[in-house]
């Protein structure tokens, strides 16, 4: 599952992964955060994927997640992607993603072990725990296509001060 909040007092997007990453998340994730009235895509990214235990995910669609939603460096600033990736699995898609911002100019991306240096990297001003709390992040619900259901309602308003 794939939970975000979006903190637009300091330009950053938190993603924490539990369990599977799949292309259907992403998709509606970016549907999710591009509809926020405080999102104007300045922003950077903190990706927590300590949780991830499986992924559907090919080179092709982190390609394409990392160029679908419109943010852009503003000047004299990069944006910035810093994921907690401990494991193998979560530092190879971290280091997959890396890879391919690194071709967008403006766009620097780097995978850490542990939430503080993540969080230092990106210069935010609260405890990692502040941000990673998944009490406070949304859930991005996809049905699952192996489990008969209906579509899961989507939570409002992301934007949180």
């Amino acid at each position: 599952m794939l939970k975000f909040r979006f903190w637009p007092g300091e330009a950053v997007i938190v993603q924490s992964y539990q369990g599977h990453g799949s292309p259907e998340q992403l998709r509606r994730f970016y549907e999710m955060i591009a509809q926020e009235p405080e999102f104007d895509g300045l922003c950077d990214m903190l990706i927590d994927l300590r949780g991830l235990t499986s992924t559907s995910w090919s080179a092709q669609d982190v390609l394409k997640a990392s160029m679908r939603l419109n943010i852009r460096p503003a000047p004299r600033r990069r944006l910035r992607y810093a994921m907690i990736a401990p494991g193998e699995l979560a530092l190879g898609m971290a280091n997959m993603f890396a890879g391919f911002a690194g071709v967008i100019e403006g766009m620097q991306a780097r995978s850490f072990v542990g939430a503080p240096e993540a969080t230092a990297w990106l210069g935010l001003q609260q405890a990692p725990d502040h941000y990673l709390d998944t009490t406070g992040l949304i859930p991005v619900d996809i049905p699952d296509p192996a489990q008969p259901c209906a579509p899961a309602a989507v939570a409002g308003g992301a934007s949180h001060p």
